[in-house]
């Protein structure tokens, strides 16, 4: 796609989305396409050869290629926010409108995935044991946080309320965090389109996931809306699966009052698959 036909596309997509929305989408601008262009390279440094190199160098070639790990999930997450943050304020920026300084905006950051980093990753299958693990998360925030000085206690304290925040998604940094969290997942699967390895869910698994289950439909509704046969859609891409997951109820623009998120999604499903999802366009005829 070039240039010119992807900022068109581009514009009249953001300009839809905002009459639905009612929130001010950007258009596209050097801004955007640069603050997609330096989350593509993060996205693209996730996946790595396998077994190709260690902390001292190479050992051994091999052409497998690596899923992401939590670690460049939360490096992902920080360049959203840290863009988010220099797209909403100024250059004079030390706290946000609800109070939260940049060291703690980034701390939180930082410690949402410790656990599983630790742990390795738990898998949210949609049946997620919420209390149990939420326990274990908290176990090991609390033993990171003992690191801190004495005198950071309210740092400490400014942390644990921003984690509270975004784990119920409230507040303006809450909801920020959240929604950068949100999105990093999707521009990952977007990654995995790419690279052509995206994962391939079928409808006919017994042990699929609730989420999975719940991906198959909205991918379904897609296939019968682009009059697919018998309106049956047993493989599905991974970006599509989460971008209708998130997009389809627009909980992206409910987590992202100034639309910067949703004009990356935009730009960044624009550039690796040259269409926005078509079952969108049939909102668009209603405006």
């Amino acid at each position: 796609m070039d240039h010119e036909k992807l900022f068109k596309e581009f514009n009249r997509i953001a300009l839809c989305e905002t009459r639905l929305t009612g929130i001010n989408i950007p258009r596209c601008t050097s801004y955007i396409l640069g603050t997609v262009e330096q989350l593509e390279s993060i996205v693209k440094s996730s996946f790595i050869p396998r077994c190709c190199t260690t902390r001292y160098g190479p050992l051994r070639e091999r052409h497998d290629i690596a899923y992401e790990s939590v670690s460049a999930h939360t490096n992902l997450v920080k360049a959203l926010v840290d863009r988010a943050l220099a797209y909403c304020y100024d250059s004079d920026f030390h706290r946000t409108k609800d109070g939260y300084t940049y060291r703690e905006i980034m701390a939180v950051i930082e410690r949402h995935d410790l656990p599983e980093n630790i742990l390795g990753d738990i898998a949210d299958n949609g049946e997620r044991p919420d209390t149990e693990l939420a326990n274990i998360e908290r176990l090991y925030q609390r033993q990171f946080a003992g690191f801190s000085p004495m005198f950071e206690e309210e740092f400490e304290r400014n942390v644990s309320k921003l984690y509270r925040d975004y784990e119920e998604k409230r507040g303006h940094t809450g909801k920020l965090i959240y929604g950068a969290d949100k999105l990093a997942a999707i521009l990952v699967t977007l990654g995995y389109d790419s690279i052509g390895k995206s994962p391939v869910l079928s409808s006919a698994r017994e042990d699929a996931s609730v989420r999975e289950k719940r991906a198959m439909e909205l991918c379904q509704y897609r296939e019968r809306h682009v009059g697919g046969p018998n309106g049956e859609y047993y493989l599905c891409l991974a970006s599509e699966m989460w971008t209708i997951d998130y997009l389809k109820y627009r909980e992206l623009q409910r987590y992202d009052e100034t639309g910067l998120f949703t004009a990356c999604l935009i730009m960044e499903t624009l550039i690796v698959n040259e269409e926005w999802y078509s079952w969108r366009e049939e909102s668009y005829f209603a405006l």
